[in-house]
């Protein structure tokens, strides 16, 4: 009779274990910091006007937040949603270095999609992983401690040349989610700063498992394409705009 009580109660742990982990939620506010040393370098090599180095400076004091909600099967990362004039030149600019568009990946089938805007039609694009290069490198972010991970990013630069772009990870294995800011996941941990050379996402605010309930929208509705493709189509479409 004993060893049965014992079953049950082995049972029932393990069944509440499952049933937390099963509902491991949570969201991520990062800050993202458009780079000084990156920018002053773009001002010193080309010969700008003197407004043009006035807006450019004008960046670095821009404030911008996204948001990374995710759960045990899926994150999606976004811009926050915040009250700002969304009609000044500055933040417009700031927003196309950072990047716009929202992020969306699977856990469980690792699909990891970009749902962007362009020329008033929507995409849905096919984005590849990269891979990451651990170090034994460690720094304390909050409460957390965080390992360095890099890796290499291939972009097409303006003239459609490869070109290899160095991304430096700090991630906490603290938080065991393998998610990260736009399309950046894989690592054992959580990703609470992220490093792309002209921006920076550092985390500000986080919330585990909070009482409201989190909504994860996959996007669906928008033309699927791979990356290259929408390169082509962003390519093509800016040269039939300049031609007119």
């Amino acid at each position: 009779m004993k060893s049965i009580k014992i079953i049950l109660i082995v049972l029932f742990l393990c069944q509440s274990i499952i049933y937390s982990q099963n509902q491991f939620h949570g969201k991520i506010i990062y800050k993202a910091i458009i780079n000084n040393s990156k920018l002053d370098e773009n001002i010193n090599d080309k010969k700008n006007s003197a407004d043009t180095k006035y807006l450019m400076n004008s960046l670095k004091t821009q404030d911008l937040e996204y948001v990374l909600t995710f759960n045990n099967n899926e994150s999606l990362f976004i811009k926050e949603n915040k009250l700002v004039n969304e009609g000044d030149k500055n933040i417009k600019i700031a927003e196309i270095i950072v990047g716009k568009g929202t992020y969306y990946y699977s856990l469980k089938t690792n699909e990891l999609l970009r749902y962007h805007e362009f020329g008033g039609e929507p995409f849905i694009i096919s984005l590849i992983a990269v891979e990451w290069k651990l170090s034994q490198e460690k720094k304390q972010i909050g409460k957390y401690e965080c390992f360095k991970a890099t890796a290499i990013k291939k972009i097409k630069n303006k003239t459609g040349e490869i070109i290899n772009k160095s991304i430096i990870a700090w991630y906490t294995p603290e938080i065991s989610l393998n998610l990260g800011p736009k399309e950046f996941n894989g690592l054992p941990g959580m990703i609470l700063e992220l490093d792309e050379g002209e921006v920076s996402f550092v985390a500000s605010k986080i919330e585990l498992n909070p009482n409201v309930v989190l909504t994860i929208n996959k996007p669906t509705k928008g033309k699927k394409v791979t990356q290259g493709e929408f390169e082509d189509i962003v390519k093509r479409k800016t040269s039939n705009f300049s031609r007119n």
